[in-house]
């Protein structure tokens, strides 16, 4: 998508770009990140776990490549809340907004908080 993106820090402990707003919750090990897809196809995978829908891989080429990674676990699509749904159930409603720009909720785990 382009060059670099520009991120800025703000004034509520978040870090924003062009893609994705983040908040850090360190005592967690996590960080919620919210993730802007265009339209179109995404090529993700998503699996379905005890935790919820979690992102196996991010294909090549994909628009979300750098964005969302293996590992991640969507937790909304456009606000709702997708935490019990099942991997196809997300890629169904991801589907049928195929047309639109998508908001997609993750939760991803940090490495190395709090280590020098």
């Amino acid at each position: 998508l382009g060059g670099p993106s520009k991120r800025s820090a703000r004034s509520d402990g978040t870090i924003a770009d062009d893609r994705t707003l983040a908040t850090l919750d360190a005592a967690k090990g996590m960080v919620k990140r919210d993730c802007w897809a265009p339209p179109g196809k995404l090529g993700v995978v998503i699996d379905s776990t005890p935790r919820g829908p979690v992102v196996h891989e991010v294909k090549g080429g994909s628009p979300l490549e750098g964005v969302i990674f293996a590992g991640d676990r969507i937790i909304a699509v456009d606000d709702n809340d997708t935490r019990s749904m099942t991997a196809s159930a997300v890629t169904k409603m991801m589907a049928k907004k195929m047309d639109k720009k998508r908001k997609i909720t993750v939760l991803s785990v940090v490495t190395g908080v709090g280590t020098p």
